[in-house]
């Protein structure tokens, strides 16, 4: 997988870990308490007696597989195969072109970017 292709993923990896439009977390510090609370203390309580930085991955991986077990957000694969062609072509495709290809109208895409990543397909693009 290219560099490109990773850094899509990377940006756009938010969306099925947190049970909340990316919006509400856009440029804010938010602590990890406030988005899994619950699982985050099981998640410390199962670290506290590890010793192995191994095991410690193992846990760590497990907890973020479980919660991509559940169906993926409305919307996510859109985003995930436009953020893709975006990462590809390094900004260089018009969203115009991206939602005519996707078969949705532009405010639909530009919608679904800001809820699972935050902004729109134009400002990732210029990112």
């Amino acid at each position: 997988m290219g560099a490109a292709r990773r850094g899509a993923l990377q940006a756009l990896g938010m969306s099925p870990f947190v049970d909340m439009p990316a919006t509400e977390l856009r440029d804010r510090w938010v602590p990890v308490d406030a988005v899994w609370q619950r699982s985050l203390d099981r998640t410390r309580n199962q670290l506290g007696d590890i010793a192995s930085a191994t095991e410690t991955l193992r846990v760590l991986e497990e907890e973020l597989r479980s919660r991509l077990a559940e169906a993926p957000s409305r919307g996510l694969d859109l985003v995930q195969h436009t953020g893709g062609r975006l990462a590809i072509s390094h900004g260089a495709v018009p969203v115009s072109a991206l939602s005519d290809a996707a078969g949705v109208s532009g405010n639909h895409l530009a919608t679904q970017f800001k809820s699972h990543v935050g902004v729109t397909p134009k400002r990732v693009a210029r990112i």
